[in-house]
């Protein structure tokens, strides 16, 4: 009850304005009703993050915003909130918004790949794939293992930089295993780079593990053996 401690405190003091006991421990009795505010503060903003999670889950996107930004007054220090936020407004629609916020998160925060990829997606939502690839570099050269930064900045290079796709695409695999939708891409880069016989292998090894895919079927109809 550090108001209440803080209040004796105080009463003390004024009768005895000259003991430096009691100022030592009005100073202690204040840090900790300051910490003890701020820890309730901390608990209702956890709260209203859970609370803005179930809003997103049912699909009450302006509410949870709503929430969020109200949490940001509050704790505008958080990464954590404008993460919520930007990732909110991806989902609305609002690239340009989201890639406010998001930015905000990573200054708050250096350094989070998962912050990092989401903002290099909104960058490229938005036509600025420059940015995007920037963000997806320092993602990868800084967390190898990380492949949705690998997948995503395949992505960004495939139509200009095949090859370069390609090597990301692997990179990609080598830190998620043999996912039939990452083949799928290693294969494309590799068509588009010249080589057939590569995309044909990847092609077969997908319908091993997915016999049917689609894709991967599509694909052999597209390398015929040499």
């Amino acid at each position: 009850r550090w108001d209440d401690v803080v209040s004796s405190l105080e009463a003390a003091a004024a009768l005895q304005p000259d003991n430096a006991q009691l100022k030592q421990n009005l100073s202690v009795a204040r840090e900790q009703q300051r910490s003890a505010a701020m820890a309730q503060v901390d608990s209702h903003v956890r709260s209203e993050l859970d609370r803005a999670g179930e809003l997103q889950a049912r699909g009450q996107i302006r509410e949870a915003l709503g929430r969020l930004e109200a949490l940001a007054a509050l704790r505008p220090e958080w990464s954590e909130i404008w993460d919520s936020i930007g990732s909110l407004r991806y989902l609305s629609g609002d690239a340009l918004g989201c890639t406010r916020d998001l930015s905000h998160a990573v200054r708050l925060a250096p350094g989070l790949p998962d912050t990092q990829v989401r903002l290099a997606m909104a960058y490229r939502d938005s036509q600025r794939e420059s940015e995007a690839l920037a963000v997806l570099e320092q993602v990868v050269v800084e967390h190898p293992e990380h492949g949705a930064g690998w997948r995503l900045k395949g992505d960004l290079q495939l139509e200009s930089s095949p090859e370069e796709a390609r090597m990301s695409y692997a990179s990609s695999l080598r830190s998620n295993g043999w996912l039939p939708d990452d083949l799928i891409r290693l294969a494309l880069a590799s068509l588009q780079s010249g080589k057939p016989n590569d995309a044909r292998a990847i092609f077969q090894t997908v319908l091993a593990i997915q016999p049917g895919h689609p894709t991967a079927l599509k694909g052999l109809e597209r390398t015929p053996v040499s």
